[in-house]
C-alpha cells in the first residue's frame, strides 16, 4: 500500500492539451472600441451624477433630522420647567 502512494507521488502531472493551447491574438475592431470608450465614458458621468445625487440627498436628510430634532428638546424644557420641584426638574 505504501509502494503504491509513492510512485503516485514520485509522477509528474502531464500536461494538458488545453495548457499547451496559446490563444490566438486578436485585434479588436476600431468600432467596438469605440463603443467600448463611450459606453465607459457615459458610465463615468453617470456614477459621477448618482454621486452628487447622493450627496445633495444626504445634506437634506441630515438637515432636516437637524431641524426635526430641536423643537423636541424645546418641548422637553417646556414640559420641566413646568414640573420644578424645590429648584429641580422632576423629569430627570
Amino acid at each position: 500500500m505504501a509502494e503504491a502512494t509513492q510512485n503516485v507521488k514520485a509522477k509528474k502531472p502531464e500536461m494538458s492539451s488545453f495548457e499547451k493551447f496559446e490563444t490566438p491574438r486578436l485585434e479588436t475592431p476600431a468600432a467596438v472600441r469605440d463603443l467600448t470608450e463611450r459606453g465607459i465614458s457615459q458610465a463615468k458621468e453617470n456614477f459621477e451624477k448618482m454621486k452628487t445625487a447622493t450627496e445633495e440627498a444626504t445634506s437634506y436628510l441630515e438637515t432636516t433630522y437637524a431641524t426635526a430634532s430641536k423643537p423636541r428638546s424645546n418641548r422637553r424644557k417646556k414640559a420641566c420647567t413646568g414640573t420644578m420641584i424645590g429648584g429641580a426638574c422632576a423629569c430627570a
